[in-house]
């Protein structure tokens, strides 16, 4: 029954791949949470449990929908346009840096792996979803389809794991789909939240994106709100907290009146309800408790290793995915020291420009504002993921900072390549 709903889910996101690519690319980011629903076990509900890698869903289908996307972009248009820009550099340096690092690693097949793991399942999706802009007379729809969707998936997924956690009867620590890593799952809600929070506080002229009356909105944000906080995810609490004080400032700090009384009335109320009734403990316990967590103290301990691993090995690091031998933890759970740690000096100038990077992207941001948001929410989303990959996962895993890097560099282009110029660019979005 299993390989049935397996094959039906392949051949259903394979079709959405060639019916509407921006959607493909939506739904194959959260691959891993929708193979876990079919993969389920309504017989042994376990929120504890991580699933076995499946090589059909998690890495087959991914590289055939993008095989489709890139197919159906080709018979559309007779040809597929690609610019590199300055972010291409980023993964230019990063690609190089994990091969030569291969050479000298100090577990040759582990990296190779871990390299062919990246290459396939994580710049694909900055390729993909760059392309797919790049290729499109209408960026502004195609980033609000994308937005939408995501929205979407995050509510059906949310609802789904409530619904389990009830079927189960029971409670849990860290809420999730079963067999996924609660992190993957809080990202999907923080992504969520964010898209409901821009819908209430952003100008439609500057951000075009219908989302039903304000009073469903709200309820939206609290009851996602409410899943994410149930997800225990510390990382992506400090990133949605931080990704909403920089959408404040580039939206700048104006008082939306309607929106004050949305939240005097109607969403703080029902906020302070539903943790009255779900239980303080339930949904703050390991949040307030962190110092005396594990997962906080393995990995400060990490961190030191990182340095005394670059420090031993500077200029070809310990390798791509070798970390685990000499530190211990697999993976210092932090994007920068990961760098330096398995690439050495290379890890370092990969650091430095991505440094560079983010502040170019907050550049174009902060210059468009007021004419176009949806270059900072694309920056906003950035941050967002960005912030995760400091505190947990391994490189490979930064699929959702990555595909949100390829739609930035793909309407960035888009727009030039059209000869709308940011100083020039009209804000009547709706004409896409």
């Amino acid at each position: 029954m299993e390989i049935i709903l397996s094959l039906f889910a392949a051949l259903v996101i394979l079709y959405i791949c060639w019916w509407k690519p921006i959607v493909g690319i939506a739904v194959l980011t959260q691959i891993n949470l929708i193979r876990a629903v079919v993969s389920l076990d309504l017989n042994d509900i376990c929120f504890r449990c991580v699933n076995d890698s499946d090589p059909f869903l998690g890495a087959i289908i991914p590289l055939l929908g993008f095989a489709v996307i890139l197919i159906k972009l080709y018979s559309k248009n007779k040809k597929v346009n690609f610019r590199l820009g300055f972010i291409d550099l980023f993964f230019v340096l990063t690609i190089f840096t994990l091969v030569y690092t291969t050479i000298f690693s100090a577990d040759i097949i582990t990296s190779v792996i871990y390299t062919s793991k990246f290459l396939l399942l994580a710049f694909s999706y900055y390729f993909i979803g760059k392309t797919i802009l790049l290729n499109s007379n209408q960026p502004d729809k195609l980033i609000i389809e994308f937005l939408k969707t995501t929205l979407i998936l995050g509510v059906v997924l949310g609802t789904i794991s409530l619904i389990l956690l009830l079927y189960e009867g029971g409670t849990v620590n860290r809420l999730t789909i079963p067999g996924v890593h609660p992190i993957p799952f809080s990202q999907l809600i923080g992504f969520a939240i964010l898209v409901i929070i821009s819908s209430l506080i952003i100008d439609k002229k500057i951000f075009p994106i219908e989302l039903g009356s304000i009073m469903l909105r709200g309820f939206l944000f609290v009851y996602l709100l409410i899943i994410l906080f149930a997800s225990n995810t510390k990382g992506i609490l400090l990133s949605v907290f931080i990704a909403l004080i920089i959408m404040l400032y580039l939206k700048g700090f104006r008082v939306n009146k309607k929106l004050i009384l949305l939240m005097t009335i109607v969403i703080i109320p029902l906020v302070f309800y539903v943790i009255y009734i779900i239980g303080y403990d339930n949904l703050f316990e390991r949040l307030f408790k962190s110092l005396g967590d594990d997962s906080v103290n393995h990995r400060i301990l990490s961190y030191g290793e990182s340095f005394e691993i670059f420090l031993k090995f500077p200029l070809t690091g310990s390798g791509p995915g070798a970390y685990d031998l000499f530190g211990f933890l697999p993976y210092p759970h932090n994007f920068f020291l990961e760098n330096i740690a398995q690439y050495g000096i290379l890890g370092l100038f990969i650091n430095i420009y991505f440094i560079f990077s983010l502040i170019l992207l907050f550049s174009i941001s902060n210059k468009s504002k007021k004419r176009n948001f949806i270059y900072s929410l694309l920056f906003i989303l950035i941050i967002f993921f960005f912030i995760e990959t400091m505190v947990s996962f391994t490189l490979w895993m930064h699929k959702g900072m990555y595909i949100s890097l390829g739609l930035f560099s793909g309407y960035y282009f888009n727009k030039i390549r059209k000869n709308r110029v940011l100083p020039q660019e009209k804000s009547n979005f709706l004409k896409s």
